[in-house]
C-alpha cells in the first residue's frame, strides 16, 4: 500500500496519509458542495489501511474552515480511528489557529463525543 497524497484546492484541504511515519495530516480548508465524493476515497484508503497496519498512529487535523458535510465525514474517520485505538495507539491532534474559537470548540465537540479516544485540542500558529 502506498502513502495517500491529495494536494489542496480552494475547497478541499491536503491530505497527506504517510505510512512510513504513519503520521496522517488533514489540513486546510473543507467545504466541498459535495464532500462525500471528495472524501469517500479518502475513508476507502483509510478502511484499507487501518486493516492491516500494527504501529501506533498519529493523526493531526490542521484545519481553517470546514462545512457540515465535512464534519460529518471527519466525524466517521475518528469513528473508525476510536474503533482501531482498541487495538493499536492512535494520537489525535486538533489544532485551532491562535483564536479561531469556532474550530478550537469543534475540537472539544468531537473530544467530547469519543471520550476514549487519545484527542488533544490546541492552538497552533500553522503546520
Amino acid at each position: 500500500m502506498k502513502s495517500l497524497l491529495i494536494e489542496q484546492s480552494n475547497d478541499t484541504p491536503l491530505i497527506s496519509f504517510d505510512i512510513e511515519q504513519n503520521k496522517f495530516e488533514i489540513k486546510g480548508e473543507s467545504y466541498s458542495d459535495d464532500a462525500n465524493y471528495f472524501y469517500e476515497p479518502v475513508l476507502e484508503w483509510l478502511r484499507r489501511f487501518l486493516k492491516n497496519n500494527q504501529e501506533p498512529l498519529t493523526f493531526n487535523f490542521y484545519l481553517v474552515y470546514f462545512n457540515t458535510s465535512s464534519s460529518s465525514v471527519f466525524f466517521q474517520i475518528l469513528e473508525m480511528l476510536d474503533k482501531y485505538n482498541n487495538e493499536i495507539p492512535v494520537e489525535v491532534n486538533w489544532y485551532a489557529r491562535p483564536m479561531d474559537m469556532d474550530i478550537y470548540e469543534e475540537g472539544e465537540e468531537f473530544q467530547n463525543d469519543f471520550k476514549s479516544l487519545p484527542l488533544n485540542v490546541k492552538y497552533k500558529q500553522s503546520a
